[in-house]
Order: C-alpha cells, then structure tokens, then sequence
C-alpha cells in the first residue's frame, strides 16, 4: 500500500495517520479475532465476545489482551510485525522487519516473550499463514522491489528460502492446507502451492488509457473447503507524465474457479466521501456473506460487505484488517482499536496506543473453552495421535464403567462439524478415528478443532489440529 506520510526513519515510527499520495510505504497485515463457545452438557452457549487471549502487534510495540485488559508485551528495540499466525497463544510466529535495519525476520513468541527465530537480509517479509507447526509460510520482497517475490518456509525445523521470483513481490499468503496455498501481491501476481511446486495462476489484468499506467495490486485472499477462492485488490492508473500529479485507484474483487478460470473483476463501489479506495483484506463466513476491508484517500477505514447480490458499503464498519468466526462474529481493526460485528451493529475495543498502528492481530480460542463438569479419576480423554495430522488420527478414551457415550467434533466457533460416537461402550480403553471429515462426509478446512467426550454427567475437551 502506497502512502504520504510523517514518518522518522531512524525508528520507523509513523509520527501520523498517512494520506495515499506518494511510494512510502508500510504493510497493514492481518487481523485474527475469534469468538468462543463453550458446552455444558449436550448443549453449547455463547461466551462473552472477548472471551479469547488476543495479541496485537505493529510499529515496534505488541500487546496482550486477556478478555479485559490490555498488557504491553513488547520490549526495547521491539521489531515492526506485519504478520501474525499461530497454533495457541504460547505458539505464535511473526513475520516482520528486524528493528534497524530493512532485513526480515521471524519472531516467535512463547507465552512469555517475543524471540527471534530466523533472519533474512535483504528480503522484507509482509505476510505469514501455516497449515501448522511444522508447515509455515511467509512472504514479501527482495529489497522492497515491486517486481522480486520471495516466500520462505518453515518445515518443522528450520528456515529457508523457498521461491524467488520476478513476476512480482508478495503482499498476501493464505490456504485451505499444506498443498492447497496461496500467495498474492504486486504486478497482479497469484502463486499457487499444490504440495510440490509453485505455479503461477494469475497474472496483471489492468488495461491502462492511452498516456496512462496501469498495474494492479493483491492485498487479500480467501476461499471454503473444496469451493472457489477470492482475491481482493486494487488498479493504480496513473499518466505516463511523472509531472502530472493525478492518480486513481479502483478497489475490485475476483473470483477463481476451479484454481484455474478467473472470472471477470468486480469493481467495489465508491462514493463522493469515499473514493480512491484501496482494498486490504477480504473474509467470509460463506461465498453469500463476504466482507472486505479498505482504505479511501485520506486512510479512513472502509467495511465492504457481500450479502449474494450487490456489495455495499457499511455505514458503521471500521477496519483495516479483518477476521470473523461467521457472519455474526466480525472483528476488524483500524490505527488504535478494534471492533466487532454481531451481524447488526459495529462495537468498538479501544486498544489505547499511541504511536499505532497495530498491523497484525491474532486470537486463541483454545484457553478460553472449559470443561463445565469436573471428570470423574478414570475418565480420561487422551490427546489425539498424531496431533497435528493429516488426514486420519486417532482418539483414546476410558470409561470407568458401561455407559452411553457420544464423541463429537467441533470447530473453533463452536459449531459441532462430525459425530464420531453415540452408543453404549465398557468400561475400560477404546478408540475412535477422525478422517478430517464432517457429518456430510466433506473435508474441512485446516486448523483448530475441538473433540469433546461425553459419558453420562462427565466431560472432556482436547484440542485437534488438522493440517493439509
């Protein structure tokens, strides 16, 4: 994204909110926000909207929000973090700028503090997603250059350069699973990772005006399980004169069938108070219920919204990064708080810096879902084998006497996605397998999910990742 800004470049600290104008640029990374359920008894209730470890993070500072307050968790020298993905709140990995220096870098951060855990001259790192652990993906430029694409790869234990390219730098990485990923960003670029190789899908779809310029950007992609994917984006038209001061910008919205067919673009809507916009992200709950998030010409923060027929604008919505649990669960964040979407108003969640802005922001669910009942000794649920897996584990449980038994899948918003168990079972060991499935025997997406046991009034709960 292109900016006029105050900037001090000796610390990279944006002294104010900047306006699109000239190529100063820093990244708007992703949004992670989640909201929770929790069960009691057959039956499952809605938690608190922030009932979830939240950390934030961007120019040289991050925090921790345990569900009421904000904790600073950064420290002297904190790097500038443009992306944000993780398995729980004590396994997060980032993706950023070392402090200093120009040179990306991967942070980790283990429930107590932020480390470095790898180092990149040269290559300015703007997104990261994993399918995993062991399974990481981070992406940016080589020296900043619109035109030189690097992804690197974390494989479980170490780090390395994975694809260079000249077909266009990188702003955008997001996938259903370790050979289903996606990488946009500038030249109108889209990768593809089916497991083995990358392949380019999409090339730059713009046709300038006679004297004019014409190139676009990928700034968000998003898809469902074994369904179509979407990319969010701009075109910047600009003359051919570099003394003529006019430029434009056109915000769109592509569709890819089939990972292979685009079809045409979908020019976002603009207004007399909004125009210029330019689009950072794009979530769903469904391919009828889509949400976009962009910025206008002086960076005000925009909330587009898909309901199946036309895209419109929301009248209340904020944000320059997004993520949702459904259509009724939207967080997005814009310079200096976050707020929330119950599917009829925008509520908002002061952060409180004052430096900003917060460029990434990730939620763990995990430790906020609890057991209501406390199990009997006997009882037990054991952690799935192997965990994280890909595409069967299986799941040991033990009764102390004969009872009837139910093992149910659920996923992070609290949606049961597969019925594994319900009969009557002896007392003793037994065993169960999950294939990755839900009840209508289609695969689910990657990521967290929840396997909760019931026998009689006793409960347990272990947390699956599933990978692809």
């Amino acid at each position: 994204m292109w900016y006029t800004s105050e900037v001090d470049y000796s610390s990279g600290k944006i002294l104010k909110p900047p306006v699109m104008g000239d190529f100063s640029m820093f990244r708007l990374e992703r949004f992670v926000f989640t909201a929770v359920f929790a069960f009691s008894g057959i039956s499952f209730i809605l938690l608190p909207a922030h009932a979830v470890e939240l950390h934030v993070a961007g120019m040289e500072e991050a925090y921790y929000f345990d569900g009421s307050d904000w904790v600073e968790t950064s420290t002297d020298s904190f790097p500038t973090l443009f992306g944000l993905w993780g398995l729980s709140s004590d396994d997060l990995f980032a993706a950023g700028t070392s402090f200093g220096s120009q040179d990306g870098a991967i942070y980790h951060y283990d429930g107590y503090e932020w480390t470095s855990a790898a180092h990149f001259p040269d290559i300015q790192l703007w997104g990261i997603w994993g399918s995993s652990g062991s399974d990481i993906f981070a992406v940016g430029a080589f020296h900043n250059a619109a035109n030189w694409g690097r992804i690197v790869h974390y494989d479980g234990s170490s780090w390395s350069v994975m694809l260079e390219t000249t077909s266009g730098s990188f702003d955008a990485v997001w996938g259903l699973g370790s050979d289903d990923v996606f990488a946009g960003g500038h030249m109108g670029s889209v990768m593809h990772y089916d497991g083995i190789e990358w392949t380019q899908i999409r090339s730059q779809q713009c046709e300038p005006d006679p004297g004019w310029y014409c190139s676009e950007t990928i700034k968000g992609i998003w898809g469902e399980v074994g369904d179509d994917i979407y990319i969010c984006g701009y075109e910047l038209h600009r003359p051919d004169d570099p003394h003529n001061p006019n430029f434009d910008y056109q915000p769109f919205i592509q569709r890819c069938l089939g990972r292979q067919y685009w079809a045409d673009k979908v020019y976002l809507p603009e207004t007399i108070d909004a125009y210029n916009i330019q689009c950072q992200e794009i979530w769903g709950a469904s391919g009828t219920d889509i949400f976009v998030v962009a910025c206008d010409y002086y960076a005000i923060p925009i909330v587009y919204h898909y309901d199946g027929v036309a895209w419109t604008i929301m009248e209340d919505g904020r944000g320059i990064t997004i993520w949702g649990a459904s259509g009724t669960e939207v967080y997005t964040a814009d310079w200096d708080s976050a707020y929330h979407y119950d599917g009829l108003s925008w509520t908002s969640m002061p952060i409180g810096s004052t430096t900003g802005p917060f460029l990434v922001i990730w939620g763990d669910t995990t430790s906020a879902i609890t057991e209501a009942e406390t199990p009997k000794p006997g009882f037990a649920l054991e952690q799935n084998y192997p965990n994280p897996f890909n595409p069967v584990t299986t799941i040991k449980y033990s009764l102390t006497s004969a009872q009837h038994v139910t093992i149910e899948i659920y996923d992070v918003s609290g949606a049961r996605v597969a019925a594994l168990l319900d009969g009557v079972r002896e007392a003793g060991t037994h065993s169960v397998q999950w294939d990755g499935r839900n009840s209508e025997g289609r695969a689910v997406q990657a990521g967290v999910y929840f396997c909760r046991l019931v026998a009689g009034e006793d409960s347990r709960m272990k947390k699956l990742v599933l990978a692809r």
